[in-house]
This record gives structure tokens, sequence and C-alpha cells, in this order.
């Protein structure tokens, strides 16, 4: 490309875009420099004291294109200056005109003072696992990095992995590892019922990928649906698409509240389809599984389920124990091990039952100035009242046990000898004696039998596969399951069932 003699300043910043533009391709140049600006600017007397400044969103995007793209860069000035002339200096910076963002849901990009001198050395695209920092963080660090609305979001750090939630957590992880290229797990959909974390997940993808992507928001489908009938309502309907199809990381939490809102759903589409083309790494969440939303469309649907979705279970009673001590630690509690296992046990609901009991007992041992340590007493003195069990009905337990092991109820009270429906009969059998106040014959009635030797038996067989710490292979679809999680999973449901 060469100088046109006539060619005015403006002319040829114009030209160092455009050639910029064709070196890079239209996808590299629209996600890193797609609002860039070039200047020509004099150091000193004469041309001789030229330089090039390209000005672009933040500071992230400066250090990646100034250390990604100089090649590039040089070509696209080379033809706009003569053999005369030294070589322009190359400055790339971050615009120090841009006005700081106002959408809550927006990520805070560094200062330019804190591009040029960066307390750490930038991410680059590499083999490594990504994985949060699982160091203390205190609330300094907290405001520093994080000011605004951002601050109140959950941290990925403090998510307490469990095999329920695993896979869910590390495929999280592996979505923010490159901060270059669209992850193939993109759409991320996880699902499960509410209080399994879920949130703190998305929120905590968010605040995380702040610290690499330039462009991230976090939504509750509530909030979109909002602000999508606003823009309509204001003809500013271009500019939301624009602000979403352009981002590096959307979240967009309780997908399911867009059932029956056959309007929001067709922009939900048409934007989930531009972001995949853009390369924006998407996270959702919803209750259930994509395909048995009601009144959902088929081609919503479908793209929902086209990335990874993760079911999310409710945690075991060893990961709820570990959650509990966790959040413990954080409010600057120790619970002694009896009173950490008591308050699981009297918060069978959600793991945000479980911080408002953590929230009841951290009152509770500053009002009695009881110290740091909470034992089993103070436990049952919060707790006792609030939490006092409800009687659970017989037909809840074998409900329980029949969706757990996916048997329909008149094959378990029925004469198979099946073996899951053996696994069944026992199952109940155990809870039964467990959960209620039933006699063998009691229970034994209640499970279509003649004599109460049968369940009796039954019962002792999971008993011992318990004491030996046994794992079951009656349910191929699911692998090997130990028979303390499946009895623990037929538990909640059943103790739950009152709520529902």
């Amino acid at each position: 490309m060469s100088q046109s003699p006539g060619m005015s300043q403006h002319e040829q910043e114009a030209a160092i875009l455009g050639s910029l533009r064709r070196e890079l391709g239209e996808t590299k140049y629209d996600r890193w420099l797609g609002n860039a600006s070039a200047s020509i600017q004099s150091e000193g007397s004469g041309q001789d004291h030229q330089s090039v400044v390209i000005e672009v969103d933040n500071a992230f995007a400066a250090r990646w294109v100034e250390t990604k793209f100089i090649p590039e860069l040089r070509t696209a000035c080379k033809g706009l200056r003569s053999e005369r002339t030294p070589p322009w200096r190359i400055c790339v910076r971050p615009e120090a005109e841009a006005a700081p963002a106002t959408d809550p849901n927006l990520a805070e990009s560094p200062t330019a003072n804190e591009a040029s001198n960066p307390p750490h050395k930038a991410p680059t695209p590499s083999n490594s696992n990504w994985k949060p920092s699982r160091g203390p963080s205190t609330s300094h660090q907290v405001n520093r990095n994080h000011g605004g609305p951002m601050a109140a979001y959950r941290q990925l750090e403090h998510f307490v992995e469990g095999p329920s939630n695993q896979l869910a957590y590390r495929s999280v992880c592996r979505l923010l590892e490159d901060p270059q290229h669209a992850s193939p797990m993109s759409p991320l959909f996880l699902h499960g019922d509410c209080g399994v974390g879920k949130t703190h997940l998305l929120q905590g993808a968010v605040r995380a990928a702040s610290a690499q992507f330039s462009r991230i928001r976090y939504y509750s489908a509530e909030q979109f649906t909002n602000e999508y009938i606003r823009a309509v309502r204001e003809h500013d309907l271009e500019r939301f698409r624009q602000q979403l199809r352009t981002l590096d990381l959307l979240a967009i939490d309780d997908v399911h509240f867009f059932s029956h809102k056959e309007g929001t759903q067709n922009e939900f589409l048409h934007m989930l389809d531009a972001c995949l083309l853009h390369g924006t790494k998407l996270l959702l969440a919803g209750d259930g599984h994509p395909n048995r939303f009601k009144a959902f469309s088929r081609a919503l649907s479908s793209r929902c389920v086209s990335g990874m979705v993760v079911h999310i279970e409710s945690p075991d009673v060893n990961t709820r124990l570990a959650i509990v001590n966790h959040l413990a630690s954080r409010r600057g509690l120790t619970l002694e091990p009896a009173a950490a296992e008591l308050v699981v046990e009297r918060t069978l609901g959600t793991v945000r039952e479980l911080e408002g009991a953590l929230t009841r007992l951290d009152a509770m041992a500053r009002l009695v100035g009881s110290g740091e340590t909470i034992g089993l007493h103070l436990v049952t003195q919060t707790l006792g009242a609030a939490a006092a069990p409800r009687p659970v009905r017989p037909a809840d337990v074998v409900n329980a046990v029949c969706e757990a092991l996916n048997i329909p109820r008149h094959e378990l009270l029925g004469n198979s000898r099946h073996r899951r429906i053996t696994l069944a009969r026992g199952v109940s059998a155990y809870l039964l004696r467990d959960l209620t106040t039933l006699s063998w014959p009691e229970i034994a009635h209640q499970l279509g039998r003649e004599r109460h030797s049968t369940v009796h038996g039954a019962a002792k067989r999971i008993t011992k596969s318990l004491e030996l710490d046994e794992s079951t292979q009656s349910l191929p679809e699911q692998g090997e399951v130990p028979m303390r999680l499946l009895i623990d999973r037929v538990r909640r449901s059943a103790l739950q069932a009152e709520r529902r």
C-alpha cells in the first residue's frame, strides 16, 4: 500500500485501520480492534518524530494487540511513510478518554496505569488447565478488583466441590481456560434443583473471568426479558443486540423463565446464534433439562443442548458437611465435629438452608458469648425448634424409592424378584423402619408382603451393606452407586416431600 501525496491525516488514519482489517481478517479484527481508532501524533518537529497510536477499548485488549499483532501493525503502517522517514513508533494503548461502564452487569477493566504496570502477568493461551485460586481472599482484595455490584457476586474459589457437582465445576473451569478462542463446550448448560450451586457457578465464573476477558455480562432471565422489552418500547433494539452479541462471556441464569414468552424466546434464540458465530462463551442455567421446559420452542431447546449439558445433583452428606465447615470458617467460626453433623441433619433442604442455619448459629454464638467454637448444645438450642422433624408418611418413602430407582410403584408392591426390585424393597424397608414408627408387620403390610420376616431380612441386608461401605450395581444407567449415597438421596427426597 503506497502513500498518496494528497492524502490527509484523517485518510491516512482510516487507511491504517483498513489495512489492519485485511491483514487480521474480519473475525480477529472485530474481536480485538472492533472499536479501535488510529491517530498520527507528532512528538517533535517534522515528520521524523511522528508515531501511530492505536486506541482500543481496554487494557487487556491493548496488551493482547501489542504482543500478538505487531507484525500486522507494521505491515499496515509501512506503506504510509516514505523511504526517507525513519520507522514510525507503533504505540498501542487503551483509550484514556473512554467513559467508565455504567452497566452494573459489565466487568470493570483495568486502568491505563495498571496496563503499563500490571501487578500480574497477562493471561495467555496455554495447554495448562485454568484453575481458580484456592487461597484465602480478603474483602480488601475483592473491593480492589471488583468494585460495584460485582463485589456481591459469589466467588468460584469458594465453591465446595463434591461428587454431585464435580463435573459442573470442572466444566466451568474448562470453559474459562482459553481467553482467545471459543470453547467447544459452549453453550455450557447447568441444570438442577434450586440451591445446588448453579447461580454460584455462574456468578463465580463471571467474577473470575473479569481477570482475563474484557467484555463479560451476567444476567438473570428476568433481567434479560425486562431489558429486551424496554429496548423494544424505546426503539433501541439495535443497541441492545450490539451490546450482547460482541461479548467475550455471557452468563444467563434461570433460563426456564423464558417459558411461555414467545417474543423473548425468539430474541434469545437469535442472540445465541450471533454469540456463537462471534465466539462468545455462553454459560446458561435452569431448573431442568432444556428439552423438558414447557412451552419452549424446539429450535431454542436444540441450541441449549448443542454444547455441554450438566446435571447438578443435591450434595451428599459428606459434601454438605464440607459446605458447613467451609461456611463456618469463612465466618470465623469453628464447629465441633458432632455439631457440624447435627447441622447437616437438621437442614435437609438446599444449600441456602445451610447458609441460613450458619447465620443463626453465628448470631446466637455472639449473643451468648460462646466464642468461636460452636458445640452440640448451641446447635440444639438454635436449630432444635426451627428444624423439628416432620412426620414422614410411608407413601412418601415408597414414592421416593421408586423415583430414585426408576421403577413403577406396582412392581415394588408386586411379586417380581428382579434385582432392582429386590433392592427397592430392601431400601424401602430400611428407611420405613428408620424414618417412621411402624413395626415390622406394619412395614410388611405397606410393601405388600404377607410375612414381616421378609422385609426384616431385606432391611438387614441394607444395613450390612452400609456397614461394609458397599456399592450397588443394580443401576446400570448410573454405574456403580455407593449404597450410602443411594440411601442418603432417597432419605432427603422423602423428608422433603412435605415441602414440595
